[in-house]
């Protein structure tokens, strides 16, 4: 528990389920409002329908350093939840320094990752990436600071090729790649020299 009126908290860690968080949700929005110098912020297992509507980003104060995010067991996220979640990493953009999305929340905040000037360690759950996307169309802003790319839960697709291609083009400066669930046809060191 933590008490509302707390204003100096750094981290926080929050596991959720949805009814919790529909009862708590004011008390949990006004404690995140209330701790400007708030750096990292960890959620599992809520609604981002809950914790990011506009109302609540704009009284969020903090700049996060280090962001982790599950979505609630409730399977994809839907279009509203997708365009919470932009917006609250939108709010954050210019600190955030260490992303973790444990789930796909589409192209557009995939997007969104590479213009954050400043994060240098990203995650993303790929399970869940759309097999329909053209990977040679997608025009990702290339990020220089992205040193560490971890690849979670990677489904085998068609289309594996193109979104390593399109990854590497989009981290020039990448020096650690995670990938977790891979199968072993891909060579790595071969993708890695068509960089």
């Amino acid at each position: 528990e933590i008490a509302e009126n707390c204003k100096k908290i750094k981290t926080v860690k929050i596991d959720l389920d949805n009814e919790t968080w529909r009862k708590h949700q004011d008390y949990l929005r006004k404690i995140l409002a209330n701790n400007e110098e708030l750096e990292k912020l960890t959620l599992w297992r809520c609604s981002a329908e809950f914790a990011f509507q506009l109302e609540a980003i704009k009284s969020y104060r903090f700049k996060l350093k280090n962001f982790c995010y599950k979505n609630s067991d409730r399977g994809s996220p839907s279009n509203v939840e997708e365009n919470c979640v932009f917006d609250f990493l939108e709010s954050q953009a210019n600190s955030l320094e260490i992303l973790r999305l444990e789930e796909w929340y589409g192209i557009e905040v995939f997007k969104l990752n590479f213009k954050m000037p400043v994060l240098r360690e990203l995650t993303i759950d790929m399970y869940d990436v759309e097999t329909t996307i053209d990977w040679d169309k997608i025009d990702v802003y290339p990020s220089s600071s992205i040193k560490k790319f971890h690849i979670d839960s990677y489904r085998n697709n068609k289309t594996r090729i193109k979104i390593f291609n399109a990854l590497f083009s989009a981290m020039p400066e990448l020096r650690f790649l995670i990938m977790d669930y891979l199968d072993n046809d891909v060579s790595v060191g071969n993708l890695m020299k068509r960089r």
